[in-house]
């Protein structure tokens, strides 16, 4: 028997062997692949997968337990309402009530009391406007007319901020019901900041951040420039504590006044 004949014969006890064990032979074919939107399919199964995996392990092992803790205790506490007696260490302290005339007075002083020069302009301008008019209009009595002419304009000016105000409150109270209720605000003071409590809710404003400071009649304006502000009454102070913070408050003023020259120097 040649040598191509035993290589036969082997191959055929193998064949015999591996049909007798009850295994097919069977052709591999070749991988094949993916379509495009198979792929797409999926890439859409593994994230609805993904989902519904995450969906399973945020929910609750004990679904009555969580609904009946108490408000407070879960993943948001409540908040703490403060006052001023969690500020034991505050130099001076003081309670002021603002309603619905203490927003009126802000927006009068934002628009009169801030830049001090913006009423003498206007005072200046209307002079010379009344002048001009009695001037072209009435020259036998230029100075009887010249005063006329400036209270007319008084008057205008008048009617414009008190219009002008009122819009601005109004468009206040409609935007929120409770936005021109009575408030109680509570003001603690430290050397380098001030901590203010309203609703509740407790808001510091350092002194380096405090731009502006004025008064105007039996009221205190504070303006911060990350646009907070604070209205405050006078005779809500002892006379000795509106010294004291008065003193403070114009030195802060004054000091960040410095501070800024001196940068834009650089």
């Amino acid at each position: 028997m040649s040598e191509k004949q035993d290589l036969s014969a082997y191959d055929e006890l193998i064949e015999d062997v591996v049909r007798e064990a009850g295994v097919e032979d069977e052709p591999e074919q070749p991988e094949q692949e993916p379509t495009l939107e198979e792929a797409i399919n999926s890439e859409v199964d593994d994230f609805v997968n993904s989902v519904v995996e995450e969906a399973q392990m945020s929910t609750p092992s004990d679904p009555l337990k969580k609904a009946n803790e108490p408000v407070g205790q879960g993943d948001k506490p409540e908040h703490i309402k403060r006052s001023l007696a969690d500020f034991p260490d505050a130099d001076y302290k003081v309670i002021s009530y603002n309603d619905k005339s203490d927003q009126k007075a802000f927006y009068l002083y934002s628009i009169l009391g801030r830049y001090k020069i913006f009423p003498i302009i206007l005072l200046l301008v209307e002079a010379g406007l009344s002048v001009w008019f009695a001037f072209n209009n009435n020259r036998q009595d230029l100075l009887t007319f010249s005063g006329l002419y400036f209270a007319l304009f008084l008057l205008a000016d008048v009617g414009f901020f008190a219009l002008r105000i009122h819009t601005i409150v109004k468009k206040i109270g409609q935007k929120d019901e409770h936005a021109l209720d009575t408030v109680r605000v509570e003001t603690a003071f430290f050397k380098d900041y001030l901590v203010l409590i309203k609703y509740g809710f407790d808001i510091r404003m350092d002194y380096n951040q405090l731009e502006h400071y004025g008064r105007m009649g039996d009221r205190i304006y504070l303006y911060f420039d990350n646009h907070k502000a604070l209205l405050l009454h006078v005779d809500d102070f002892d006379k000795q504590t509106y010294t004291q913070v008065d003193a403070l408050l114009k030195r802060a003023v004054h000091e960040n006044k410095l501070a800024r020259s001196l940068k834009k120097q650089k």
